[in-house]
């Protein structure tokens, strides 16, 4: 059986729902105003990001061999938390929600700029040419649902932790973003997306786009890292291979050898992007195909709940559910998720 402890992050939910039922080692961080005997209490100021790497940090030489990430009502983003929790992890990370989304480099459609190409790389995937047209290249999995290995916590090291727990700090995060260099295409995209900041000057957009969310007083940088985990924790030789990938997006090739003329609609694509969403998306679920032991009895068990929770979803969203499944089985894809 493999040694599993939950870090569970609380503000005032019911915790009879989820957190009276963890039957492995738990950790719960309160954020709230009642904290239970044995939970610790944190500043709410501090996001998900400075709650995990506060937590890694303060137990670095007690690490146990899979750590579990999830919030205190799991529900919206997990099916049937317990059995994923359950299951037998075969990879250093991975995410137990059931959605997915993809982002372009600084969520314009959001209703904040999320920088995550500049706090990646701040984080140490050093993505290149990331910034030549706006693009879609962040493929996510939502809600801070995630395990991740002994092993890839030590090889990321105390000071990545710290950097992390640093950025979660509003003030310093928003001193990290004054020192941004945006593309040329960063106030056309914030045009587009957000035509309500058309009469104010580029400052004022960059202000409204930047600035932290009324009323939440919490980390800004919980919503970007929320993208990055996946970036920030896979092998390299993925992190290579998609960096790779997304470079070549975007790329005009010249068809003349004086080089005054190109075909500007003309797209590289490599694995695993494509030249669409639902291309892009089901290569990066092939991705998730190491996550989770297909022969241990309690995935087998979580894996049909999540087959019939996509079903219910079909019929929900109106979409046929189960020829997607039937597709997922031709492509290969061993997971389940939508």
């Amino acid at each position: 059986m493999q040694d599993k402890h939950v870090l569970v992050y609380y503000k005032d939910e019911d915790r009879s729902k989820f957190i009276d039922k963890i039957k492995y080692p738990k950790t719960v961080i309160c954020v709230g105003d009642n904290p239970h005997k044995d939970d610790i209490k944190m500043d709410s100021s501090y996001g998900f990001p400075g709650i995990f790497s506060t937590w890694i940090l303060d137990n670095w030489d007690n690490l146990p061999e899979y750590l579990i990430t999830c919030q205190s009502d799991p529900d919206a983003h997990v099916h049937k938390m317990h059995l994923a929790m359950d299951s037998t992890f075969t990879s250093d990370w991975g995410s137990l929600c059931f959605g997915r989304a993809i982002y372009t480099q600084y969520a314009f459609d959001w209703a904040r700029i999320l920088p995550m190409v500049e706090v990646a790389n701040e984080l140490g995937c050093n993505f290149i040419n990331t910034h030549n047209v706006s693009k879609p290249i962040f493929y996510f999995f939502p809600g801070d649902h995630f395990f991740i290995s002994r092993k890839k916590i030590l090889e990321k090291g105390k000071d990545f932790f710290k950097k992390m727990l640093f950025l979660d700090n509003t003030e310093n995060f928003m001193n990290f973003q004054k020192t941004i260099k945006f593309p040329p295409f960063f106030v056309s995209q914030i045009n587009k997306f957000h035509p309500e900041l058309k009469n104010l000057t580029y400052e004022e957009k960059y202000e409204k786009m930047l600035g932290q969310i009324p009323g939440r007083n919490y980390g800004y940088l919980g919503w970007v890292t929320e993208v990055l985990f996946f970036y920030l924790f896979c092998d390299d030789y993925v992190l290579d291979k998609i960096n790779f990938a997304q470079a070549a997006i975007g790329n005009q090739l010249y068809f003349n050898t004086d080089f005054t003329h190109y075909k500007n609609t003309f797209r590289f694509y490599k694995f695993p992007y494509g030249q669409s969403f639902d291309i892009t998306a089901i290569n990066y679920k092939l991705l998730e195909n190491d996550w989770f032991d297909q022969d241990c009895p309690n995935y087998k068990t979580w894996k049909e709940a999540l087959k019939n929770n996509l079903l219910d979803e079909g019929r929900m969203q109106g979409f046929n559910a189960k020829e997607l499944l039937e597709f997922y089985e031709y492509v290969g894809y061993k997971h389940i998720s939508l």
